[in-house]
C-alpha cells in the first residue's frame, strides 16, 4: 500500500490498540501497521496533508472496523460498543473523545486552511514547494474496545505527487500556535 494511491472518497483511519499497535485502514481494510504507539494516555489526532492529498474531511462518529485490536481467540459475540469508553485523563469527568468534532483552527501549518465548521482541512498550495501541511484534531481521539480511533475522508487529490497522507497521534495537544508553525508531522512533539 502507498498513500500516493489514495483517491477522492477514500476513508482513511488510524486505530491505536490497547497493546500499542497502530493500524491504518483504507475503506475498512487494514493496509499498514506499526508497533510502539503510546497507550494509557490521552491521544490527539495529527494529519499531515502530504504529497497527493490536498484536502480531507474529519468523519465525526467514525468507529473502528469490527474486531480489530481484540486478542486472538477471544470470544467476539457482540459488536463493539457504539459509544466511547473513558480512560484515565488529566481532566477527570471528561470522557475520552469528548469534544473531538473536527480540526482545530489556529495551530495548523501555514499552508493549510480549515473550513469554518472545522470539518475540512485543505492545502492552499498543492503541487507547490511545500508538499506537506499539518493539522490537529480539536479534541481527544475516541476510545473503543478495539482502541483509540479516528478517520478522515479524502476530498481532493493532486495525482502528480509521489507521496500521500500521513495520520498520527500526539499525547500533548498544542494549545496555541508556536512561533514557527508546524509544517510536517516530524515538527510535532510527542507524535
Amino acid at each position: 500500500w502507498n498513500p500516493k494511491d489514495l483517491k477522492v472518497g477514500d476513508h482513511v483511519g488510524l486505530l491505536v490498540t490497547p497493546q500499542g499497535e497502530g493500524k491504518v485502514f483504507v475503506n475498512g481494510k487494514e493496509v499498514a501497521k506499526v508497533k510502539g504507539m503510546p497507550t494509557g494516555l490521552p491521544l490527539y489526532p495529527v494529519v499531515d496533508l502530504l504529497g497527493n492529498t490536498v484536502a480531507v474531511s474529519f468523519l465525526e462518529g467514525a468507529k473502528p472496523p469490527t474486531g480489530y485490536g481484540l486478542k486472538q481467540g477471544a470470544p467476539f459475540s457482540e459488536p463493539p460498543l457504539p459509544v466511547p469508553i473513558p480512560i484515565p485523563l488529566p481532566n477527570p469527568g471528561r470522557p475520552a473523545g469528548a469534544g473531538l468534532t473536527g480540526f482545530k483552527s489556529g495551530i495548523q501549518s501555514s499552508v493549510v486552511s480549515i473550513s469554518a465548521d472545522g470539518l475540512t482541512a485543505e492545502h492552499r498550495n498543492p503541487g507547490g514547494a511545500l508538499l506537506q501541511g499539518v493539522v490537529f484534531g480539536n479534541g481527544q481521539v475516541a476510545i473503543f474496545p478495539e482502541g483509540a480511533y479516528f478517520e478522515v475522508e479524502v476530498r481532493k487529490v493532486h495525482s502528480a505527487e509521489a507521496d500521500g497522507l500521513t495520520l498520527g497521534i500526539t499525547t500533548v495537544m498544542p494549545q496555541s500556535a508556536p512561533s514557527q508553525p508546524y509544517e510536517t508531522a516530524e515538527d510535532v512533539g510527542n507524535c
